[in-house]
Order: C-alpha cells, then structure tokens, then sequence
C-alpha cells in the first residue's frame, strides 16, 4: 500500500473539487 503524501493530497483535491461541483449543482437548482 502506497501512502505517500502527493497522492493523498490528490485525493483531498478530488474530493473538494466533488464539493464545489456539488455546491454550484445545488445552486443551479434553487
């Protein structure tokens, strides 16, 4: 299992990058 910090940083990207995306989704709808 490879846990260096570059991927988890990636990762952490991603997910707030799934947030944002999410956020405007939801800001459409209203």
């Amino acid at each position: 299992m490879l846990q260096n910090p570059i991927h988890l940083r990636l990762e952490k990207l991603e997910s707030w990058q799934h947030v944002t995306f999410m956020a405007c989704l939801c800001e459409r709808m209203y």
